[in-house]
């Protein structure tokens, strides 16, 4: 059959979220919670170029659909995949790659060097398309969940610790304390552009900040948990993570902490420690845009 592919409008919104439902409908994990308004805002958060995006059209039917997001990364001009959905029966069609071979000149062309997305590890038919489009595994992620029912309050915390809000502009001051990059829907560039309500609280001791913990109410999740090296073990994270915790309880049945690289052993202990649970573990894919397919 001979699909019809195009890049995307703003306009066309509307259409992507009630094609993204169907999409997603059978998903290995729980969608259904991203309303219209929270699956736009997290498009701007992720900085979505519609005009770089792209769908793929059974006659006036959207069927599918790749979100690629630009930005500076790690230095170079790089995109990201935020988003692909194919409706159930047009799944093992090929239209994945299609896609991606169709948006591979206007990345090109305006010097995209490397296209990144994340995958469930789960989703070995996804992990395939992605293979087959020229996608290479670069890091593994970790991914947790808590219920305040689970929560362990720690034994002790930082009493000297004074915890305020910041802004993102104290954060980007911040940047070298990183051991690892966040991913792509969680770094610092991401944070700035959250459109609606994000909580930023700064750990000071003696007036210096020495840690921060970034909270995003829309998906109730914990986006950064970061101390300065020369502050840590000394319960700085411990506090914070205690004080985002007991500050949200009343408002949601749970706090998520997405995209741990699994290299990071401290924060995982932190969260375990604290009743977070394992939840699904993913994949960050690269393709080489540089390189001709």
């Amino acid at each position: 059959m001979d699909y019809q592919l195009s890049f995307l409008k703003e306009q066309d919104y509307p259409l992507l979220f009630q094609t993204f439902q169907d999409a997603f409908d059978d998903y290995i994990v729980d969608m259904s919670y991203i309303d219209e308004d929270m699956l736009y805002n997290r498009w701007i958060k992720n900085h979505v170029q519609y005009r770089a995006s792209v769908g793929i059209w059974d006659l006036q039917q959207l069927v599918g659909f790749t979100m690629i997001s630009t930005d500076v990364w790690q230095g170079s001009p790089t995109a990201f995949n935020s988003a692909t959905g194919i409706i159930e029966r047009y799944r093992g069609l090929g239209l994945t790659q299609k896609m991606i071979e169709f948006v591979r000149p206007k990345l090109q062309k305006v010097g995209i060097q490397k296209l990144f997305l994340e995958v469930i590890q789960g989703n070995t038919k996804a992990i395939k398309a992605y293979k087959k489009a020229g996608f290479d595994i670069v890091r593994n992620f970790d991914c947790y969940k808590l219920t305040h029912e689970n929560y362990h309050k720690p034994d002790s915390i930082n009493a000297d610790l004074e915890i305020k809000e910041v802004s993102v502009s104290d954060i980007k001051l911040c940047r070298t304390w990183f051991e690892w990059q966040p991913s792509w829907e969680n770094s610092t560039s991401a944070v700035q552009r959250i459109p609606d309500e994000k909580i930023i609280l700064g750990g000071f001791i003696e007036g210096d900040l020495v840690g921060y913990v970034v909270y995003y109410p829309a998906s109730k999740q914990i986006m950064q948990l970061l101390v300065a090296p020369f502050q840590r073990k000394e319960k700085i994270a411990t506090t914070l993570l205690d004080h985002v915790v007991q500050k949200v309880a009343n408002e949601t049945e749970g706090i998520r902490v997405l995209n741990i690289d699994t290299s990071d052993i401290h924060t995982i202990e932190l969260l375990t420690k604290a009743g977070f649970e394992y939840t699904i573990g993913q994949y960050e894919m690269a393709l080489d845009i540089a390189e001709e397919a």
